[in-house]
């Protein structure tokens, strides 16, 4: 009787131990920081969340880095929770809410902070803009691919369409520097040559502007924008653009009489005389200012040259 006692105490004590992980788990040290950091982390999530309701990017950026280190640390806090079912809870409970509202921002605020960049740099001598929109549009299309895949509402429009501003801003900026600096060599240095070798890349970026411009919101606000950064850049385009392509008409025909192809060049000169009267004729209609002498001089005299040596040949 009393072994068959004893043996009844064993089972309600085994019983007992086996049941005991959880609860000391619940009252352990590791459980209590756990859900002291899940706890400010949802807090922290309800006010990001906030944000996110304000429209404003800039709302979002200032509250991620704090948000996105309080998930990092409480995560890891959950980690050294004994027990897998008391860790899924933690996780269910304080994590996985807060991962949503990331993963829903991630490449906007990754856009603003890449924008904000190239802001700053636009105006140093040695940064070239080119790599970084080829970030920014790989950033953009990461945004809707993360919405699609993980089921995440779209963030309000009024976010995209300040990022698609500034991001026109940024190309626009930039552009103008070239503006700027095509406009110095031909008006201050009077170099035909260097404009030209600025000319295909300046042209590019005009393009390029115009076209981040279209993705911006509200024809006033695409009418300032062109205003500002495409039409100073087209109009010096117009201004030189038969200037420089009778300079690099006349390379090609020189290529071709020293190549000995002197009929061949000979036959395009009456399209080197038409482009000409195109330069003349685009100066007095659009009202701009005449190309320097030096130019116009340094033009006939590469074109004499050219003459000559087709003669020769």
């Amino acid at each position: 009787m009393k072994k068959a006692l004893l043996a009844g105490i064993g089972t309600i004590l085994l019983i007992s131990t086996l049941s005991m992980p959880a609860a000391l788990a619940a009252e352990s040290p590791a459980y209590t920081n756990a859900v002291k950091n899940g706890n400010t982390l949802a807090a922290k999530t309800r006010s990001f969340k906030q944000a996110i309701s304000s429209k404003q990017i800039t709302a979002i950026h200032s509250q991620y880095n704090s948000f996105t280190a309080s998930l990092k640390s409480t995560e890891a806090s959950i980690g050294k929770v004994p027990g897998s079912n008391n860790r899924q809870a933690l996780l269910k409970k304080y994590v996985a809410p807060a991962k949503i509202e990331v993963e829903r921002t991630i490449y906007e605020v990754s856009q603003y902070r890449l924008l904000s960049s190239m802001e700053n740099s636009v105006y140093k001598e040695a940064y070239t803009i080119d790599s970084d929109l080829n970030k920014l549009d790989r950033l953009k299309k990461r945004a809707t691919q993360i919405k699609e895949t993980g089921g995440y509402p779209d963030l309000d429009p009024a976010i995209g369409n300040y990022l698609r501003k500034k991001e026109a801003r940024a190309e626009g900026e930039y552009t103008i520097t070239y503006v700027d600096g095509y406009k110095i060599l031909i008006n201050n240095d009077k170099n035909i040559y260097y404009a030209n070798n600025m000319y295909d890349y300046l042209s590019k970026h005009i393009k390029e502007t115009e076209e981040r411009i279209g993705q911006v919101s509200g024809s006033s606000a695409r009418e300032e924008l062109q205003k500002l950064f495409v039409q100073p850049g087209k109009k010096e385009m117009e201004r030189t653009i038969y200037y420089i392509s009778r300079h690099r008409l006349m390379n090609n025909l020189f290529s071709l009489a020293q190549s000995g192809k002197a009929e061949e060049a000979k036959s395009k000169l009456p399209e080197l005389d038409r482009l000409k009267e195109k330069a003349e004729k685009i100066i007095k209609d659009g009202g701009y200012t005449p190309l320097p002498e030096e130019i116009i001089n340094n033009l006939n005299e590469d074109e004499q040259q050219l003459r000559e040596l087709i003669s020769a040949g």
